[in-house]
């Protein structure tokens, strides 16, 4: 019995990483990516560069909590999709309530908490849809490429397909594009507000805590096992698509870097 509670237990947060890993990862790595490009961005044009780029980045990162909270029935209090940065520095917000012992509601507020990753995501990748189609289609393609088999070769090769496929983006030839221009200097609005807030994490860690409850669960009465390849496939996918917003944020962060040696505010 001892021996079966231990591999119940251990399988059950291999899958509840598997399923939210990726996820909350490259949440951790916006969050600090942000920090350090706010830091720059005050320290060369001040808030107004801020504020400038929240006009972008904030109303689809509150929105993403507003449909989120409204998926799992959560009661929306109050909402400001935008707003002049204050002393706390906040940009917007959605105030929600929930019922503690709905199992539904505490698993939203994961979903919730880090629905600004997927919905920024999704809005660079609708975007890539309509100003640069070529674009999108290469990475459509690259996301569902069938997988037969998960082992290092294809996490290798998927790699170098991924690589390639957004150099070509930042080409001269592509740069030539005005779309291409706008729709990257959009993204990177968009990608650098992506970031969770402390609150947003608090939120999504008790809605985690109730999804690795759920997953123990279905492992107990053996309902999963047989969809145990497709989350790892559906994992692969997602850091793939994950990785095009980190790509935008990395870049916000460098432009701002480069701002603040060009142009320091004394």
């Amino acid at each position: 019995m001892e021996e079966y509670l231990k591999v119940l237990f251990l399988d059950s947060i291999i899958e509840t990483a598997w399923l939210t890993g990726s996820i909350i990862i490259v949440g951790f790595m916006l969050s600090g990516i942000k920090q350090k490009t706010i830091l720059n961005i005050n320290s060369s044009i001040g808030t107004k560069g801020i504020n400038a780029t929240g006009m972008i980045g904030v109303p689809i990162h509150e929105l993403s909590h507003l449909i989120a909270a409204k998926i799992f029935f959560h009661k929306v209090k109050s909402i400001k999709l935008f707003q002049k940065m204050d002393d706390e520095g906040t940009l917007g917000y959605v105030n929600h309530e929930y019922d503690k012992h709905n199992p539904y509601h505490q698993i939203g507020n994961f979903w919730i908490g880090i629905a600004p990753i997927i919905g920024g995501t999704f809005v660079i990748i609708v975007m890539m849809y309509f100003m640069n189609n070529t674009m999108f289609q290469e990475y459509f393609n690259l996301f569902v490429q069938p997988v037969s088999t998960v082992n290092d070769q294809l996490v290798g090769m998927t790699i170098i397909s991924y690589a390639k496929t957004t150099l070509k983006m930042f080409s001269a030839e592509n740069l030539k594009d005005i779309k291409v221009i706008i729709f990257c200097l959009i993204s990177m609005c968009v990608a650098l507000h992506m970031s969770l807030s402390k609150a947003d994490m608090k939120s999504s860690i008790n809605g985690l805590i109730c999804i690795f409850a759920g997953i123990v669960l279905l492992n107990i009465f053996k309902l999963k096992y047989e969809l145990i390849f497709n989350i790892y496939h559906y994992n692969l996918i997602l850091t793939e698509i994950l990785g095009l917003s980190l790509i935008f944020a990395i870049l916000a962060w460098m432009i701002s870097l480069l701002l603040r040696i060009i142009w320091p505010n004394d």
